[in-house]
């Protein structure tokens, strides 16, 4: 069978996770092998050959700053490319994007990144060097350039790159608008064994949640110091749940050591089952996050299908989640703006605003209706 069009990403499945391997795996599991009349495989980190590199060329690879998995993911997609040379494709990585353009091959390519390259690795707290940084914004450029259409989970997440970006500029790519993502259409809730700190979670109390990596551009942080103005004016006990890792762990336990007494702060390092976040999720009253820098989070899409009320920062793809006044605004800067709309809100309310709308604007459905069309776009460009 030849495709028509074939979905891929150098990333392994790891089921609806977020970013590249996960909205592929919500790719598929919604749009099935068939989009109409068009036949669609899917592929997978684990579709690739596996292939050595000689010791002389990977020493001089590493010495010009292109990452050996970056190489790997550039000769996956040239590899697809050539196997599905009357296919269509649709791509969700860089290097990948890269191995499809030399194979001169029509790709569209969806992009999950937290800003440019180089400048999402820095925030994690990578050590990248000039050769590094050059090398990733070179095989960025050419990847954009040759793409077909270039999507981003948002326009947010679009302005985002285009700020963090060295070398590319707006008119430098085909930008095709936002795909939106998504997240499966059940919760999971099922979980063999509660944790003993869950078990313990007062019952009748209002429960926070935040869910990221603890690191500069996701912002928990910021929601950390945030609670100092927050709990100052509540007149009730909190539960706040912090679920994640990285390298900003030790800032935030620090500022949570130092939380008013009302708000009791529970740091769970990730990560955890995912089935527990859709636990917690379905129990919390609202969501926080302080986003730096925000495409349009996976997590956030789930607390609106769980009924959470979301506290969000206005940066980036936050900004497209707010369609009904359904977003209190997370203002760093004028803390007691924020905390004051958040008494005056009724936390019911707001949930249950953010769970009509992303059943009506962000759901599975909605989803697969838009990849369905791009699915039709570039087939009937190929023609």
């Amino acid at each position: 069978m030849v495709p028509d069009v074939v979905c891929l990403t150098y990333r392994p499945d790891k089921g609806a996770t977020g970013g590249p391997g996960g909205v592929l795996h919500l790719t598929k599991m919604l749009l099935g092998p068939r989009v109409d009349d068009l036949k669609v495989v899917y592929h997978f980190k684990d579709s690739a050959q596996p292939f050595g590199i000689p010791g002389p060329i990977k020493k001089a690879i590493n010495r010009l700053g292109f990452w050996p998995d970056m190489m790997e993911a550039a000769r996956f997609g040239f590899q697809m490319g050539w196997q599905y040379r009357h296919s269509s494709f649709i791509t969700h990585d860089a290097g990948t994007a890269c191995g499809l353009a030399l194979a001169r091959r029509r790709y569209a390519l969806v992009y999950h990144q937290q800003g440019a390259l180089a400048s999402e690795k820095l925030g994690q707290g990578k050590k990248l060097n000039a050769r590094e940084i050059q090398a990733l914004n070179l095989v960025e450029a050419y990847a954009f350039k040759q793409a077909h259409t270039v999507h981003f989970p948002s326009n947010g997440a679009y302005r985002s790159f285009l700020d963090s970006s060295e070398t590319l500029r707006n008119g430098d790519f085909n930008y095709g608008g936002p795909l939106y993502n998504t997240v499966p259409p059940v919760i999971e809730t099922e979980i063999s064994e509660s944790p003993p700190w869950m078990a313990q979670l007062p019952s009748g109390q209002p429960l926070f949640l935040s869910v990221g990596a603890f690191t500069w551009e996701k912002g928990v942080d910021q929601v950390a110091s945030f609670m100092h103005t927050l709990g100052a004016k509540l007149n009730s006990p909190v539960t706040w749940v912090l679920v994640g890792n990285g390298p900003f762990w030790d800032k935030i336990e620090q500022r949570c050591r130092s939380l008013p007494e009302n708000i009791t702060p529970i740091m769970v390092p990730g990560p955890v089952p995912h089935a527990l976040i859709g636990k917690l999720m379905q129990r919390a009253d609202l969501f926080f996050m302080g986003h730096r820098r925000s495409i349009f989070d996976f997590t956030t899409l789930e607390a609106m299908q769980a009924g959470c009320g979301l506290v969000l920062s206005p940066v980036g793809g936050n900004l497209e989640f707010d369609l009904r006044k359904n977003v209190i605004w997370l203002y760093p800067e004028d803390p007691e703006r924020s905390a004051q709309k958040i008494l005056q809100t009724d936390w019911h309310l707001l949930g249950q605003r953010n769970q009509r709308l992303f059943f009506d604007r962000f759901s599975p459905k909605v989803f697969k209706e838009t990849y369905s069309d791009l699915c039709h776009t570039l087939h009937q460009e190929a023609d």
